[in-house]
């Protein structure tokens, strides 16, 4: 885990179920923010703890202005990814570019597992809660 991500917790009574860290990705040509780890405990998978922990984490950013981006591998969360309608797909899996093409192999630079980039475009939170979360 990233010393400099931004952590969220989905929480079930005084448990925590679910987790989400975000960290900025600064590139040549745009700056956005990413999900660079989301987590939820075995028993809560598939339920769809992790799609309203993403959703509810997108909605703070898009509020102040910032462009969340979920890269994902596992087939299961593509798909769920794919049917939300807060989330467009912006890479298929399977596509590479010249920035993640290694040069030898011709693989993806993500050891060659079909990774697929998802861009939150649902609602935003309240601008106010989203700035106090996110302070």
């Amino acid at each position: 885990l990233a010393k400099s991500s931004t952590c969220f917790g989905a929480f079930s009574g005084d448990a925590c179920i679910g987790f989400c860290a975000v960290m900025h990705f600064p590139h040549a040509t745009n700056s956005h923010w990413r999900v660079h780890r989301v987590v939820v405990l075995p028993d809560w998978q598939g339920v769809g703890v992790g799609m309203l922990l993403l959703a509810a984490v997108g909605s703070l950013y898009r509020a102040v202005g910032r462009e969340l981006r979920m890269p994902a591998m596992h087939p299961p969360l593509i798909r769920s990814l794919d049917k939300s309608c807060d989330w467009a797909m912006t890479k298929r899996p399977g596509q590479f570019t010249r920035v993640n093409r290694s040069r030898s192999s011709g693989t993806g630079a993500m050891g060659g597992r079909p990774t697929a980039v998802f861009r939150y475009v649902g609602q935003a939170a309240d601008p106010a809660v989203a700035r106090s979360l996110l302070a």
